[in-house]
C-alpha cells in the first residue's frame, strides 16, 4: 500500500516520478543526483528503481555472510534515495542478493523503501506498480555470453510474469479498470532498448522473449514497462500500446524524470512527459 502522502498525490491525478537504475552501490552517484535535483528545484513524488543496486558479482552468490554484506550495501544505497524522497519502490537485479528475491517475507532494507519483485502495490483507487527482479541469459553472435541470475533461462519468467500480470479476484489484485506500471530488471527481447552495442560488429541481446510475448498479450492496461540493466541503451520504444523506457545506469550518470497523469479523457494513466538526462 502506498504511504498516505503518495495516495493523496496520485488521487490528484498526476506524479512526478524519479526513474534509476543500475547504481551498483554508487552512493556517490546518488548524492550528486540529490544536489543536482535541489540545484533545479526539482521535486519527485516517488522513486523508482529497476535494480543492480548492490554490485554482487561470481563467487559473492549464496554465501550467507556475504549476502548480509550486500543487503547492507543496498540499505546505504535506497537509504541515500530516501534523502530525496522517501517514496521508493524497487526490484533486485541480477547483482543483488537472492534473498531479496526468495526470503518469505522479502528482508525489509529501509524504514521507507518497498521491494515489489513479484508484487502488485496499489498506489491509488486507478494505479498500481508491479514488479519482477532478475535478470535472463544475454546472448552474442547467438552464444550466451552471460548468465542470467536467479532465471537460469528466458522461458522459466513467462509464468510468473503472467500471473503477476492477471487480473485479481479481490480488492487487492489488479482491476479492469487500473493502469499497470511495471517495472523489471531485464528488459523485452529486440528492441533499441536491450541492445547493447558497446561493440558495434557484435551486440550483445539481454532482452527476453517470455517479456516481449507477455506484454503484447496481456489484456491489462500497461501504460509503461521500466527496464534497467543494458547501461548503454536508454531510450524508449513502443510495444504494442506500451512505452518501454530504459533510463540507463545513474553509475554512468544516466536517469529519467517522467510525469504520470490521469487521464480523464482515456479512463487511463499516460506518460505526459519524459526527460533523460546526465549528471555532469
Amino acid at each position: 500500500m502506498a504511504s498516505s502522502q503518495l495516495a493523496s498525490r496520485a488521487d490528484a491525478g498526476r506524479l512526478r516520478v524519479l526513474l534509476v537504475s543500475d547504481i551498483h552501490t554508487n552512493v556517490d552517484r546518488v548524492t550528486q543526483l540529490n544536489d543536482w535535483l535541489h540545484e533545479h528545484n526539482e521535486l519527485v513524488d516517488v522513486i523508482l528503481l529497476a535494480g543492480d543496486i548492490a554490485n554482487m558479482h561470481d563467487g559473492d552468490y549464496d554465501v550467507p555472510e556475504r549476502e548480509t554484506a550486500f543487503e547492507g550495501d543496498m540499505s546505504t544505497v535506497i537509504g541515500a534515495l530516501e534523502n530525496i524522497c522517501t517514496s521508493v519502490y524497487y526490484i533486485p537485479g541480477n547483482h543483488d542478493p537472492r534473498t531479496t528475491f526468495e526470503r518469505n517475507p522479502l528482508p525489509k532494507l529501509t524504514s521507507f523503501s518497498t521491494n515489489i519483485h513479484r508484487r502488485v502495490v496499489r498506489i491509488s483507487r486507478d494505479l498500481v506498480f508491479a514488479g519482477y527482479g532478475g535478470s535472463v541469459p544475454s546472448f552474442q553472435n547467438g552464444q550466451v555470453l552471460w548468465s542470467g541470475y536467479p532465471h537460469a533461462t528466458d522461458d522459466v519468467v513467462r509464468e510468473p510474469l503472467q500471473r503477476l500480470l492477471t487480473l485479481g479476484n479481490d480488492d487487492s489484485g489488479i482491476q479492469h479498470s487500473d493502469s499497470v506500471i511495471l517495472m523489471t530488471h531485464f528488459g523485452p527481447d529486440g528492441i533499441d532498448t536491450t541492445l547493447d552495442r558497446s561493440d558495434p560488429l557484435a551486440p550483445v541481446h539481454t532482452g527476453s522473449k517470455s517479456l516481449t510475448a507477455v506484454l503484447r498479450n496481456s489484456p491489462l492496461n500497461i501504460p509503461l514497462h521500466i527496464h534497467g540493466h543494458t547501461h548503454n541503451s536508454p531510450g524508449r520504444v513502443t510495444i504494442g500500446k506500451t512505452i518501454v523506457f530504459n533510463p540507463g545506469s545513474l553509475t554512468e550518470s544516466r536517469f529519467a524524470l517522467l510525469t504520470l497523469e490521469r487521464s480523464l479523457n482515456l479512463h487511463r494513466w499516460v506518460l505526459s512527459s519524459s526527460t533523460f538526462l546526465d549528471l555532469p
